[in-house]
């Protein structure tokens, strides 16, 4: 399929960018390349144990759908709803496993990668949009969001494929201006902040000289989306409150924006992608005029960029608390495009290699992180198997709560791993979350949890790391009731105590 020809009569807005033959060879390098990516982004993706945002989408995923529907539209998490939606319905396809929740992710690097090798053909030639492809499976947050059951995977795969979109718009037939509506209006109801890529794109409009006659056409899709997103908008002004966790702006958003957000920390991976975006600009200008092409892919790419970083910072000065590093995730594709253009500039092709094989040797030891079964910071898959393993019939549990957190997050392993601790007697449960418009069940306090016990004679105390158990109110009630400690299994982040009564 040629979707623009540089050598054709199509017009100068076409002739600015450069744009490339999108043939049969592009396709098939593109989902050659999409599919290796979403193979090595899935590969150990279900070790980790699940942490607290998984939960809120197992949570909200797996209740019946009136119960969601109430939960998104009165509570919480509308700007997740369609993500939730989606994974209510894969659930019920594929069952809740440790590979299912978090294959979805996956599949969509895959297709980010695939559209940015179409995109970087489009925009300059098959060259740059498939080190753009390999730079994007190797970017850090790239692979992290492929491990994530959150929506940042398909916020990353909808950014890449509505800017071809918006690149056919401009370039082809103005129908396609339409399918930017209609995909940016699903682009932001999957995440609002995917708003920000529809300014930074309205920058590129403007930025580009050709480009800028369609700017009108631009504004009516960019007008619709926003109307027909205002309900979703208008629950997420509402339930603003659930992100009161947020921090405010210091000195670490510094390191946040420069190597965390896209680069998970690592300061080397970060310098040699911040050293190719800096030459990919460089390049940029000054063959501005002997290399349009190239200019044209940067001035996609940079207000991509920066855009959405730079907004979410200057609202959290000015406004409240808004700047979260993985809400950007959908600019990393914006990093390959930048890379490509200064790699695809050298013209030994054993160079380019060399250079691809150093970013690989920085960013495996990263990928396997992000793979290791504390990755997240929760061992509640441990937790469970060993309660799983070592508790009998008539057990209860109870999970303790520290004197800082609203809920006991440990709890979050009976939504993850139900399987392994859903025998036991649950002494705390009130309401179940199913039944309720929160993520989480309603529970009794301690107090009035274990008049529950009954003939249980053993109770699974299940501690957050750094909870005083020893001399605690709790421990002193169960051994006023006859209990003592029987055995501990400490873990990362999780501990259990095991106690049995006296007969």
């Amino acid at each position: 399929m040629t979707v623009i020809n540089e050598f054709s009569t199509v017009d100068s807005a076409a002739r600015e960018t450069n744009p490339g033959t999108i043939t049969s060879q592009t396709w098939t390098i593109a989902s050659l390349l999409g599919l290796i990516a979403g193979a090595i982004s899935f590969g150990g993706s279900w070790v980790p144990s699940v942490w607290t945002d998984e939960q809120a989408t197992l949570s909200a995923a797996t209740r019946p759908l009136p119960e969601m529907v109430s939960l998104v539209t009165n509570t919480l998490d509308a700007v997740h709803g369609l993500y939730y939606f989606f994974m209510h319905y894969w659930f019920a396809l594929v069952g809740v496993h440790d590979w299912s929740f978090r294959l979805p992710s996956a599949i969509a690097v895959g297709l980010a990668v695939m559209g940015i090798v179409v995109l970087g053909a489009m925009l300059v030639n098959l060259r740059v949009g498939f080190l753009a492809g390999v730079l994007l499976a190797l970017i850090p947050q790239t692979q992290w969001v492929a491990t994530e059951a959150r929506s940042y995977g398909l916020t990353v795969m909808l950014a890449v494929w509505l800017s071809i979109v918006l690149v056919l718009a401009v370039t082809s037939s103005r129908w396609w201006w339409l399918a930017y509506a209609f995909l940016g209006t699903i682009s932001v109801t999957v995440f609002i902040y995917l708003t920000l890529l529809v300014a930074a794109h309205a920058i590129t409009v403007i930025a580009l000289r050709a480009w800028r006659r369609s700017w009108w056409l631009f504004g009516l899709s960019a007008l619709a989306i926003v109307v027909c997103t205002i309900p979703v908008l208008r629950l997420a002004v509402a339930q603003r409150g659930q992100v009161s966790w947020i921090g405010p702006i210091s000195r670490q958003t510094i390191f946040d924006v420069l190597a965390d957000q896209w680069f998970d920390s690592s300061v080397w991976v970060a310098g040699v992608f911040w050293i190719l975006i800096g030459a990919g600009i460089v390049i940029a200008i000054v063959r501005r005029r002997s290399d349009p092409s190239a200019a044209g892919v940067v001035l996609l790419a940079l207000p991509w960029l920066i855009a959405p970083t730079a907004a979410l910072v200057l609202g959290s000065l000015v406004m409240s608390p808004l700047y979260v590093g993985r809400y950007v995730a959908f600019s990393v594709p914006a990093v390959a495009l930048l890379g490509a253009v200064a790699l695809a500039s050298i013209r030994s092709k054993f160079l380019i290699a060399a250079g691809l094989v150093i970013i690989l040797g920085l960013s495996t030891p990263l990928y396997l992180a992000q793979r290791a079964p504390l990755a997240k910071g929760t061992d509640w898959r441990d937790a469970s198997m060993t309660m799983g393993e070592h508790s009998q019939l008539g057990d209860a549990v109870f999970f303790s709560r520290a004197e800082s957190a609203v809920y006991p997050y440990a709890r979050s392993m009976l939504f993850a791993y139900p399987d392994a601790v859903g025998e036991l007697k649950d002494i705390a449960l009130a309401t179940s979350y199913e039944t309720r418009a929160n993520f989480f069940d309603e529970l009794e306090p301690f107090e009035t949890a274990v008049l529950r016990l009954g003939d249980s004679n053993r109770v699974w105390m299940v501690n957050p790391a750094g909870y005083a158990w020893s001399g605690s109110t709790d421990e002193a009630t169960l051994r006023a009731l006859g209990f003592s400690v029987q055995q501990v299994y400490p873990g990362n982040s999780t501990s259990l105590v095991l106690l049995s009564r006296h007969q």
